[in-house]
């Protein structure tokens, strides 16, 4: 494909269907649609809602687990109207408070989620459409496609500067809110991925397990990937048991994973076996410790490893591929590439924001990007809006630092920062000392206040299956590789950590839970 041809959705989808035609481009558990079938069917479903009244420029809310019907959907974009994926595990107070938000004219929701939403309150949905089995008084997604037929309506053009699609944030330290990304933007980040951060070949059979809600999921891995001349394997959701069944059936050569995901899949002996096909691992979503990196390597040594990081708003940012993993491993002094995320990737600027007269390669400060990827604003934010921007730059509300070699390293995010004593205290840092134990699994640090020390410092430990280990024991390791300000005050041992649809630790869940107990 001719990348810088394309400067909208639907211009990828053209040269996509010019390029790989009958290959197949997505399979589910229920069926498999060609690249230009996609196509096709993207046209006919934007017909029958042009037929149903619904206008370029509308909203399009979709509820539902991975499945085929979900990039078509997302792909209506290519006819003006604004795709929103909503977060499916969200109680139905939380989904109402986003349709209310975004208000979408038409509403596509998977039959499983039907009952739950019968209380739902008036939101001016004029069109709400079920997605597998018919329900009854509700048109189903194959009625609408088999009511459109052959029959093809001239569809809308658009800019590359309207809106492709509204992704709401994860909401993990404030209200979720809507970040509209613009054709030009998720075009661009397209592009970047496949041939930067990630290097799809067309003959990869990518297996999607991340959740089609999410900006990595949908633009950093599955349309990437499609746009690749990949062939794409949907899940419904990250089941290890599932992602193992997949293997033993198609030679997957790549996959999309967060750190928690891949350390479960690593306790898997079943699955070592079975991904002898696996070519490459993509990691993103939240920082991975390096000695789960290391032994991902060392275990998969015959595949490659690849990082990117970005977020909602911003898009892909930097990325860490192949060869700078090989570095890391090949060469001991350049063992903290696998603490990075990466350099930036074309025409995207970052720039480290101080906070002290203390500056240059090293020193930690919130991290700002300025690229063509930048969303358009939040929808219906504009303070929001202007509180995120500053000269045409984008507060990403990370804090990191770049080395002399230009890499970005991730420290923490700036609402977890914790100040004890006096002292600045970034939870990751101590959190990797303690993944670092050997009967540990995984841990979160938070702080909490403290009429001493403003707050202190309280981690919650998951130890590995059958491992015993005492409050004290964690302490006691912790303080023998931090200062004593980084140690923490308590330990908690906990059965599991909250989590994000994404695999994120959901800090201010956690330390909600340690105040009220």
């Amino acid at each position: 494909m001719d990348w810088s041809r394309a400067t909208t959705f639907g211009d990828m989808v053209d040269q996509a269907v010019e390029a790989f035609g009958d290959k197949v481009a997505f399979r589910d558990s229920q069926r498999e649609l060609s690249f230009r079938g996609f196509a096709d069917e993207i046209a006919a479903l934007a017909g029958a809602l042009l037929a149903q009244g619904v206008r370029p420029g509308e909203r399009i809310a979709i509820l539902a687990q991975n499945r085929i019907e979900v990039p078509v959907l997302l792909g209506l974009c290519r006819a003006g109207f604004i795709p929103v994926p909503l977060n499916w595990r969200l109680p139905v107070e939380d989904l109402a408070q986003l349709l209310l938000d975004c208000q979408p004219a038409a509403f596509f929701v998977e039959q499983r989620y039907l009952d739950g939403l019968s209380a739902l309150p008036e939101t001016g949905i004029r069109l709400t459409v079920a997605i597998g089995r018919a329900a009854p008084g509700l048109p189903s997604y194959a009625a609408l496609l088999a009511e459109a037929g052959s029959a093809r309506l001239s569809l809308p053009l658009v800019s590359p500067q309207d809106a492709a699609c509204i992704i709401y944030t994860s909401g993990t330290t404030s209200a979720p809110k809507g970040a509209i990304l613009s054709h030009a933007g998720v075009v661009k980040n397209c592009c970047d991925c496949a041939r930067e951060a990630i290097g799809f070949r067309p003959d990869d059979v990518s297996l999607m397990v991340m959740p089609l809600f999410h900006v990595g999921g949908i633009w950093y891995y599955m349309f990437p990937s499609l746009f690749s001349g990949c062939t794409t394997i949907l899940r419904e959701r990250f089941e290890p048991e599932e992602v193992i069944a997949a293997f033993r059936v198609e030679p997957i050569s790549n996959i999309h994973v967060v750190p928690t995901m891949l350390a479960d899949l690593l306790s898997r002996p079943a699955f070592i076996a079975a991904a002898s096909t696996l070519r490459l691992i993509i990691y993103a979503g939240s920082s991975m410790p390096s000695e789960l990196l290391s032994r991902a390597m060392s275990t998969l040594s015959g595949c490659e490893f690849a990082q990117a990081y970005g977020s909602t708003e911003a898009g892909s940012i930097t990325a860490l591929g192949p060869q700078a993993h090989r570095l890391a491993v090949d060469y001991p002094a350049q063992r903290r590439l696998l603490r990075a995320c990466g350099k930036p990737l074309s025409d995207t600027e970052v720039r480290i924001e101080y906070s002290s007269e203390a500056s240059g390669a090293d020193v930690v400060g919130e991290i700002l990007v300025r690229s063509p990827k930048l969303m358009l604003g939040y929808w219906r934010r504009d303070e929001a809006t202007e509180e995120r921007f500053i000269d045409g730059w984008f507060r990403t509300g990370d804090l990191g630092y770049l080395d002399q070699d230009g890499y970005l390293y991730i420290v923490d995010r700036k609402n977890d920062m914790v100040i004890s004593g006096g002292e600045n205290i970034f939870p990751f840092e101590v959190e990797e000392v303690l993944c670092a134990h050997p009967l540990v699994q995984e841990a979160s640090v938070f702080g909490v206040a403290d009429p001493r020390w403003v707050e202190k410092l309280v981690a919650a430990v998951v130890l590995k299956p059958g491992a015993s280990l005492t409050q004290a024991q964690l302490i006691d390791h912790a303080r023998a590789h931090l200062p004593g300000y980084k140690t923490p005050k308590v330990v908690h041992l906990v059965a599991t950590l909250p989590k994000s649809p994404v695999g994120k630790v959901l800090r201010k869940t956690l330390r909600e839970q340690f105040v009220n107990s």
